[in-house]
């Protein structure tokens, strides 16, 4: 009798440990399967700005000349940041594109357009304070080039609308992400102007200098900022909620421009100061990579350690210490190819003279990195 009873127990033990067995089988294909399944509902992030933000470099440009497919370009910061808040968004379900509206050589009024919105806010410019748009995107509309993503004829800030809307009626992917990186075709285009003789005598400058800071702070400064208010403003306006946030303004050219780095400072301090006051509203933050770029190490330190520190600081974020763009510079400058020899005698000179070659006013890979991170932050505080 204790012989089968015995029986009996070891069976019903072992039909329990099988039936945990099982379990924890299925419990495993379960969690298996559940880490196969790709997630499904559509999410978005997008950006909008220039040359910086669309990942274009000068070397790249010339090696992939004249095609310039947009996946050529692809290594910028919003490349890197959308992969970081793709991972974020899949451990909710869902599946995050990266919408990368950005067109090399825009403005901050050719990011708005010369349609139907910007004729809305020229008419408005009692309150606006619009001071009218520009053609968009030269780089498609004009020059033939693809992007990373095809929005027509119309504007980044028109495309970007539309986005939005879809979102609000989910008819698109929900938007969930939005940076914005504009103003350095702006400040391009005034040191161009300033540089002109007949444009300084015309406006009563006596000098290049004269010209660019009083144009910084009496039109340029000013118009960025309100075309970069009046941008997220518009985007509220068709029902985007969610965070946005601004890349802020780094100099390239400190060692080429003079008193560059006080005047792109203060364009950086103003756009903080504007957000912090509220007047781009709620949930929108601002990511300055000034301190980075322009690193001018401790105040106790001599002035040749600080412009050391910089020149470090430039030639590891930007492409200005490119020998591949300083000698197609010098090519141009020159009107001659440079050998090697030649060009190792330029780059000897210039540095025993103290003299910073130009390069190319993009950032490297570090550059994409240090913005990608600083974003990151800023979408976070958002």
């Amino acid at each position: 009798m204790s012989a089968k009873n015995g029986s009996m127990r070891s069976f019903r033990l072992l039909g329990c440990l099988m039936a945990v067995a099982l379990l924890a089988s299925a419990l495993f294909a379960s969690t298996a399967s559940a880490k196969k399944v790709e997630p499904t509902n559509p999410t978005a992030y997008v950006n909008l700005g220039d040359s910086v933000s669309y990942g274009y470099t000068n070397e790249k440009f010339v090696l992939n000349f004249p095609g310039e497919p947009a996946s050529a370009f692809e290594g910028g910061y919003p490349n890197l940041l959308g992969a970081k808040l793709a991972k974020k968004e899949a451990k909710l379900g869902n599946k995050l594109a990266l919408i990368n509206l950005a067109c090399p050589g825009e403005t901050s009024k050719g990011l708005i357009g010369n349609g139907p919105l910007a004729e809305g806010l020229e008419a408005a410019k009692e309150t606006t304070h619009f001071t009218g748009g520009a053609a968009p995107c030269g780089w498609h509309n004009s020059s033939g080039f693809p992007r990373h993503t095809e929005f027509g004829s119309v504007s980044q800030l028109e495309a970007a609308v539309g986005i939005v809307k879809a979102s609000v009626e989910k008819t698109g992917p929900e938007v969930k992400d939005v940076t914005l990186q504009i103003g350095s075709n702006d400040e391009l285009k005034k040191l161009g102007e300033c540089a002109s003789p007949a444009y300084d005598e015309a406006h009563g400058f006596t000098s290049f200098i004269e010209c660019v800071t009083v144009e910084a702070k009496n039109t340029l400064f000013p118009t960025i900022l309100n075309n970069i208010g009046l941008t997220i403003g518009t985007l509220r306006e068709a029902g985007y909620t969610g965070p946005i946030s601004i890349l802020g303004f780094y100099n390239p050219q400190a060692y080429l421009v003079p008193t560059s780095d006080v005047l792109q400072a203060a364009l950086n301090t103003a756009a903080e100061e504007t957000i912090g006051a509220g007047k781009y509203g709620p949930r929108v933050t601002y990511a300055n990579p000034f301190k980075k770029t322009n690193a001018r190490g401790k105040k106790s330190q001599s002035e040749a350690e600080k412009s050391t520190i910089e020149k470090a600081a430039i030639c590891l974020y930007t492409e200005e210490c490119n020998k591949f763009d300083r000698k197609l510079i010098q090519e141009k400058k020159l009107g001659h190819a440079v050998s090697t020899e030649e060009e190792e005698a330029i780059e000897a000179e210039a540095a025993s003279k103290g003299v910073f070659l130009e390069g190319d006013i993009h950032p490297t890979t570090a550059g994409d990195e240090l913005f990608a991170k600083l974003l990151t932050g800023a979408l976070k505080k958002a």
